[in-house]
């Protein structure tokens, strides 16, 4: 037990600075050129890194201008669009209002015209065929014949002014 009564725990020139330590020479610091620092901005990747990133940067700006550009035209023609609309409603209208039926038959009514009553219709009826056949040749009326001829267009004439028949 004689090894442990030594006072090598309270040994603290472990922990002192060694002069071997100080007397070390200092350390250098290479220092480059500051002339090829302002050359290295001169790299060609460096200006072509820059010059990708100008064009970039220019062709972003264009298209905002380019697409203001348009929208500002989409507006416009929307706007004149709507106008137009507008404006067809109101011709279109104007146009039904002038070709009414309503319309056209108090026109007529304001140039003295009136509608025609039931017995001013004279019907004809085809029982055989749906076409009529006109010959060259009109047969000859006989006397009696132009009298009857006569008698029924005054008879057809005076139908019109009586509503009995």
């Amino acid at each position: 037990m004689a090894g442990y009564n030594t006072s090598s725990a309270y040994d603290l020139s472990a922990f002192e600075r060694s002069a071997k330590k100080e007397r070390q020479a200092p350390e250098l610091k290479v220092v480059k050129n500051r002339r090829q620092r302002a050359y290295a901005a001169l790299n060609p990747r460096v200006l072509s890194a820059f010059a990708l990133i100008i064009t970039l940067v220019s062709l972003m700006v264009y298209n905002q201008v380019q697409l203001n550009e348009v929208t500002i035209q989409l507006n416009a023609l929307s706007s004149e669009m709507e106008t137009l609309q507008t404006e067809n409603a109101k011709m279109t209208s104007a146009l039904d209002s002038v070709v009414s039926l309503r319309k056209i038959a108090e026109r007529a009514e304001e140039m003295g015209m009136q509608r025609r009553d039931e017995y001013q219709t004279e019907r004809i009826h085809l029982y055989r065929e749906d076409r009529i056949e006109r010959t060259e040749q009109t047969p000859q009326a006989l006397p009696d014949d132009n009298k009857k001829i006569a008698i029924a267009a005054l008879f057809s004439r005076f139908k019109e002014y009586m509503p009995i028949w």
